[in-house]
Parts: C-alpha cells; sequence; structure tokens
C-alpha cells in the first residue's frame, strides 16, 4: 500500500543541497579586473549580493565569500562602519590596511595573507600580528622616518617570531638593530621569499643561521647604512632568484664571492639600478664578475652603462651555457652597444631563447642601430627578440629625422628645418642605400610572404616608423628574423610581429 503523498519525504531542490551551494560560491567571486588599471581588480559586489538574498542556505554560504578578501583601499567609497566590519571579520582571511587605525576592527584569528601600509599605532598592528599566527604571507611597510621606541621595536620583533608558518615576507622602512634580522629569519622554518625596502640598520652580523627553505630575495634599499646586508647571502645555500638595486656603495664583489660560494643554485638575477638613470653603479669589472659567479642562471636583467667587449665575451662563456633569458637595458653610444649585441647574437655559442636590448634613455639613432647586422645572426635557439630606445619624434637623436615621415617632423622640411641627418656625425652604414621608404603596406606584404603577422592593434602610436630610417631598420630586423629556425616573435619599439600559428 502506497503512503499518502503528504506523507512522503520532501526531495530537496539541488539550488537546496549544501554540498551543491558550496560549489557554485567557487565560482562566484566579489572581485573583477579593473577596467582602467592592469593587473588590478575592483570591489564588484554585485553577484554575490545577489547569491545572499536567494535564502538562508544561500546567505550563510555567501556572506564568507563577500568578506574573504577586505582591500580597505579599494572598498574605501563603500563607508562600511567599523562595526559591521568587526561583525564580519571573522570570515576575513586576506586583509590589506592603508588606514592609520588608533583601534582594531579586525577581529580574526585566520588570516592567511596580511598586508599592512602606514600603519603608526605600532601596539595595535602588532597585537594583529600576534593573533594570526597561521598567516603564510606578510607585508608590514612602516612610515617613512619613522621613530620608534626599541622596547616596541623589540615587540614588533617578538610578533613576528611567532609567526612559523610564513612563506613570504616583505618588511618596508624597518630600522633594525644588532642581529634583529637574524633572529626573526631563524624562527622560520618554511619562509621562500624575502623582501627588504628601504630597510636600514643591517650591520656586520654577529651570529647567522641558515634558512634552507629560502629560495626567492628582493633588496631594494641603499647599501650604506646597510654595511653588513651582503652577508646575508651566506646564509640562503638554495637561494634561486636574486633582484637588487645597486648603487655606488653596492659591495658587488663580496656578493659575487656568496654567489659563488654559497649560493650555487641561482637561477634568476636582476641587477636593476632604482633609478634607472643614475648609471655608472656597476663598474665593468664587477659585471663581469656578477656574470660569471652564475654558472646555473637561465633568466638575466642587467642595467649597465654599456654592453662592452668584455660583457659580450662573459654572456657568451661556457660557463653561461644555461642561460635562455637575457634583458639588458643599456645607455651611451649606439654603434657600440649595437656592434656587441650583433656579435651574441652572430655567435653559435649560446643557448638564448629571449633576448630584449633596450635603451632606456629612448635616444639611439636609427642609422647607427644598423650595426646590429654588422655579422648574419647564427642564434640557432633564439624564439623572441626585442629592440627599444629608438629617438622619439623631439629627442636629440631625431631632430632631423622625422622630416623624411609620412607627415614632416621636428627639424625637416616641413618646418624649416635641414633635413634627415643633420645632428649625425657618423658616416651611415653601407646598408642605408637610398632604398624606398618602407611604407605600411609593404611591411604588409613583407609579413604576410613570409608567414608573420602584426599584432600591434592598429590605433597604437607609430610615431617611430615615420622615419624613413627606422623603417629600414624594421625592414631589415624582419628580413634577419625571418631565416632564425625557431624565431617566434619580435618587437620593435611597441610593435610585436608574431610567425603565425604560433602566439
Amino acid at each position: 500500500m502506497s503512503r499518502p503523498a503528504e506523507s512522503r519525504p520532501k526531495r530537496k531542490r539541488a539550488i537546496d543541497l549544501p554540498e551543491i551551494v558550496t560549489r557554485i560560491a567557487w565560482f562566484i567571486t566579489p572581485w573583477r579586473p579593473h577596467p582602467k588599471e592592469k593587473h588590478n581588480y575592483e570591489f564588484f559586489p554585485r553577484h554575490v549580493l545577489a547569491c545572499i538574498k536567494v535564502n538562508r542556505l544561500w546567505r550563510d554560504t555567501f556572506t564568507p565569500v563577500l568578506w574573504t578578501v577586505f582591500n580597505e583601499e579599494a572598498m574605501a567609497l563603500r563607508n562600511i562602519p567599523d562595526a559591521i566590519i568587526r561583525a564580519h571579520s571573522c570570515h576575513i582571511r586576506f586583509l590589506e590596511v592603508t588606514k592609520d587605525r588608533a583601534t582594531n576592527p579586525f577581529q580574526t584569528t585566520q588570516l592567511r595573507r596580511l598586508t599592512m601600509k602606514g600603519w603608526n599605532h605600532y601596539s595595535v598592528c602588532t597585537d594583529l600580528v600576534v593573533n594570526n599566527p597561521g598567516l603564510t604571507e606578510l607585508e608590514w611597510m612602516l612610515p617613512q622616518d619613522n621613530k620608534i621606541e626599541r622596547l616596541t621595536h623589540v615587540r614588533m620583533q617578538l610578533a613576528l617570531e611567532s609567526l612559523r608558518q610564513l612563506t613570504a615576507l616583505f618588511l618596508g622602512d624597518w630600522r633594525f638593530y644588532t642581529n634583529q634580522l637574524i633572529r626573526i629569519l631563524r624562527t622560520k622554518p618554511v619562509l621562500e621569499k624575502l623582501s627588504l625596502f628601504g630597510i636600514e640598520g643591517i650591520a656586520q652580523l654577529q651570529e647567522g643561521t641558515t634558512v634552507e627553505s629560502l629560495t626567492h630575495l628582493f633588496i631594494n634599499s641603499d647599501w650604506k647604512p646597510n654595511p653588513g646586508l651582503a652577508e646575508l647571502f651566506q646564509y640562503f645555500p638554495n637561494l634561486d632568484r636574486l633582484v637588487f638595486q645597486p648603487d655606488d656603495d653596492c659591495p658587488i664583489t663580496e656578493i659575487s664571492s656568496h654567489l659563488r660560494k654559497t649560493c650555487k643554485k641561482v637561477t634568476a638575477i636582476q641587477a636593476v639600478d632604482a633609478y634607472m638613470f643614475s648609471y655608472g653603479s656597476i663598474s665593468e669589472k664587477d659585471q663581469v664578475d656578477l656574470i660569471v659567479s652564475t654558472p646555473n642562471c637561465v633568466e638575466l636583467d642587467f642595467a649597465i652603462p654599456a654592453l662592452s667587449a668584455n660583457v659580450a665575451r662573459a654572456l657568451l662563456s661556457p660557463q653561461l651555457k644555461n642561460l635562455r633569458n637575457l634583458h639588458l637595458n643599456v645607455s651611451g653610444n649606439t654603434k657600440v652597444n649595437l656592434g656587441y649585441a650583433n656579435r651574441i647574437l652572430a655567435s653559435v655559442n649560446h643557448n638564448l631563447t629571449h633576448f630584449i636590448l633596450i635603451n632606456v634613455a629612448s635616444n639611439w639613432s636609427s642609422k647607427k642601430c644598423m650595426a646590429l647586422f654588422e655579422r648574419p645572426w647564427a642564434s640557432p635557439t633564439l624564439e623572441y627578440f626585442k629592440l627599444g630606445g629608438i629617438g622619439s619624434p623631439g629627442s636629440d637623436a631625431f631632430t632631423g629625422i622625422l622630416g623624411h615621415g609620412l607627415y614632416g617632423g621636428y627639424g625637416g622640411p616641413a618646418f624649416g628645418g635641414a633635413g634627415h641627418g643633420q645632428n649625425d656625425a657618423d658616416n651611415p652604414p653601407q646598408a642605408f642605400n637610398p632604398d624606398p621608404f618602407v611604407s605600411e603596406s609593404s611591411a604588409d606584404k613583407l609579413l604576410a610572404k613570409n608567414g608573420w603577422k602584426l599584432l600591434t592593434p592598429a590605433y597604437y602610436s607609430t610615431s617611430v616608423l615615420d622615419s624613413r630610417y627606422s623603417s629600414i631598420l624594421l625592414k631589415r630586423l624582419l628580413k634577419q628574423v625571418f631565416i632564425l629556425p625557431r624565431m617566434r616573435s619580435v618587437t620593435f619599439e611597441n610593435h610585436e610581429y608574431a610567425k603565425i600559428g604560433t602566439q
């Protein structure tokens, strides 16, 4: 006998099953990519709020989703009262605080990532750190020129020492006492990334401990007020990636020595001047020492005054057989830099797959850049090449050049100037025979004929290509890369070209 309909158990709808609703919550977020700022996000909770209104189950499931990430700066326009923040802060796992708060409305104890910037009430933010022993990532940026009492500093140090699950630590504008940083690091058994920004007070180290887990080190601090900073390298035997900003006081010799003796596993180095134009920080000898001190290096990003013969020779040495990605930011004479770059590209004694050559001052003469083709390229493994820094309209290197462009340029006939080459003392290389102007249509034909295409959007500026000699340079560059067996993409200024079927 069948049971009466009213006594049968009610079948639940799929949207009322907790496991289904929880799974849906994985795919709905209150954050979306920022429409105007690349690599940034904006708070956009519309869809999450709609889910919260479905029923009680959905409300209980999606409320934590709404509060999981709390970025104070991004949510400033919402004017959320502290009482509301305090009531829901138990759901916060990723917190970024940018206001100087006298009280702490964040009562969470389960943070995974914490970012604090410019928080002057040190006791309050120290308590927040202590209350979240499970933190895996911490960014603690103090106000510049801060004057912290030693007792407060010690309490902050003890708070950092209590975090044994940290994998990433960023400290900004800290003033350390003797061995304070070492004592913090030795309590971090799983620390992988360490960033030191604007720090002071790292004196000659009296004690130390090996941090086996650390693989990434970022240093953006003056070296003079930190005479013991280079000694840190000896405690990181498994260092894989190093980023630092050299200045006139940077002990490159000591750093190279530690890299050679202790940090033998380094595969990536980025040594770029923080000010980009204050060259001369690394001498030629130091450049060579740093290059050859890392035989396992795969990626090298350098800011140097010029690409010299010794540096080019070091880059082609058998010791750097693992080097794949080379990025050079240089200044100085166009012909010299491009000439030695040609020696690298014309050699088969390297395994480079990516080569980027940039003049950060953007004052290279397009005529002199023809030195890049003195010898035919023979790079068997090269897949990507980028050339940037050709003079832009109004620069010294381009005065008189744009007169042969599509619209006439500064110093050209259209403005009563003398025309092309009036500021170029060097004789044009033979490659600059009076060839016809390389128009956009002829470049398209050249690309199509060889199975390549332009990836740059049509609305992008083409002012550099308006120069006759820049266009000839581009044509010569394209013809050169077409014959390299593995070449897939090339960038000339901001114009990217790719082999069809590879992008």
